[in-house]
């Protein structure tokens, strides 16, 4: 992993240097790239969103029969409890790789040698800001599509705030004692306020922890800089202001709970039912929550607070939520032939290119478009919350991108115990640093 954060730095450098010339990004109009033969090519794709794998079967029906190209896109399926990666690995292991995988961030450098450099795709020109950084490499290697922005935060009830407060202005709350202030009215209103859910320890034991490690700086060299120290045993987090700020908002969401009671009770479906039916007005959680909701309220309005971290209501930790790219496209070159890259370049550039694959991405997979451009946009809610943070420039790189893989089991087990009041904040601070350390050390071995 410090090998990676050192390939990353380097490369962070030469995307800022060509970035310069391309200051006004270019509309995406039109499938462009890679142009294959002609020949009949068969490819295959592995998806790793099964909320959607319908909608996205149907989209590639759609190409399969108007390309032009003679090319067919076939899902390789995973089976019950086999996740995207799992499925990677062994048909690797088989010498019979998927041609296009859809790969959490975390697990494309696991893949480095095996897929293919698109540095020189139409589509670089017009990925937003920022949203290649992790797939940049020094010697200016782009390894990865990006296949969506998400986001997280405080996910609030817009109608379950309005009836207990009436008109509510988001931007009246900028520091983490008028959150607390909020949450008080809302009790006082007869309405619970939020409900935390440690069980998830993917929540808080890590998407929860990007707040602290995403604002160390405004500067994101800085930030991961930090990371590093915690990944060599250098971090001193018990002294670190930003980290003594999480653990305050950490009790803060403890102490309101409506679950207080039993922390660990709540798993995610009763935090979906209790958010979309109103019987609390907040949950942290992300933008990928929306289909559940809509499922219970199909008519719910929700939309994000950022989580304050200080009582300064100019620190930009306050007005921030984390937003980043969770997945990537990555196309293998190791076992693949020449054609079957080519009508796989050629796919990718369909999907955020043309009008179709535009439309479906944004429309029936809920995608939020990682790219400037685009002439469609998701519709729900959260979506358009999330892009209005966006181009407000209120958002916060993922950090947690960066984490070695498997820690948030750990990490997530040591909230769970603070949670339950089984260890203090000196207990769940030595137990975070001791996971990052060696759990880093073991990888890097």
């Amino acid at each position: 992993m410090k090998k990676l954060l050192s390939a990353i730095f380097m490369g962070l450098g030469l995307l800022a240097f060509t970035a310069c010339g391309n200051n006004d990004p270019t509309p995406v109009n039109g499938a462009q790239g890679q142009t294959p033969t002609g020949d009949p090519v068969e490819v295959t794709v592995v998806f790793g969103k099964p909320e959607v794998m319908t909608e996205f079967e149907q989209m590639l029906s759609i190409f399969n029969s108007e390309n032009t190209q003679n090319i067919t896109v076939s899902i390789i399926p995973t089976e019950d409890g086999q996740g995207v990666v799992e499925r990677v690995r062994l048909q690797y292991a088989a010498a019979d790789p998927v041609t296009i995988m859809h790969l959490d961030a975390g697990f494309v450098p696991e893949f480095e040698n095996y897929i293919r450099d698109l540095s020189d795709q139409p589509w670089v020109a017009n990925a937003m800001t920022g949203v290649l950084n992790f797939v940049t490499r020094a010697d200016g290697r782009v390894m990865g599509m990006p296949a969506s922005l998400e986001g997280f935060g405080f996910v609030y009830n817009r109608a379950a705030v309005q009836a207990a407060l009436g008109n509510f202005d988001t931007s009246t709350i900028r520091t983490r004692d008028q959150l607390q202030a909020f949450f008080q009215d809302l009790e006082a209103a007869g309405q619970n306020a939020i409900i935390t859910t440690p069980s998830l320890d993917w929540s808080l034991g890590f998407h929860f922890m990007n707040k602290f490690l995403a604002t160390q700086s405004q500067d994101f060299h800085e930030n991961l800089a930090f990371l590093d120290t915690l990944l060599r045993g250098t971090a001193n987090l018990y002294s670190n202001a930003r980290y003594q700020e999480w653990l305050n908002m950490l009790d803060l969401m403890l102490e309101y709970n409506s679950n207080a009671h039993a922390p660990m009770d709540p798993q995610f479906d009763d935090g979906v039912m209790a958010l979309a039916d109103g019987d609390v007005a907040v949950w942290f959680q992300g933008d990928w929550i929306n289909s559940a909701m809509q499922a219970f309220n199909p008519d719910g309005d929700f939309g994000f607070l950022p989580v304050p971290m200080s009582n300064d209501p100019n620190d930009f930790a306050n007005r921030s939520i984390s937003i980043d790219v969770p997945q990537y496209w990555v196309v293998d070159q190791h076992l693949s032939t020449p054609e079957q890259q080519d009508a796989a370049l050629y796919f990718l550039n369909w999907m955020v290119s043309s009008q179709t694959g535009q439309r479906f991405a944004a429309q029936y997979l809920e995608l939020v478009s990682a790219f400037y451009g685009s002439e469609y946009s998701s519709v729900d809610p959260l979506s358009i919350a999330l892009v209005d943070y966006m181009e407000r420039g209120d958002s916060l790189s993922w950090i947690i991108s960066y984490f070695p893989n498997g820690i948030l089991t750990i990490t997530g087990g040591y909230v769970q115990q603070y949670s339950l009041g089984l260890i203090d904040r000196v207990g769940l601070t030595q137990g975070i640093e001791r996971a990052f350390y060696e759990l880093d050390h073991q990888l890097d071995l």
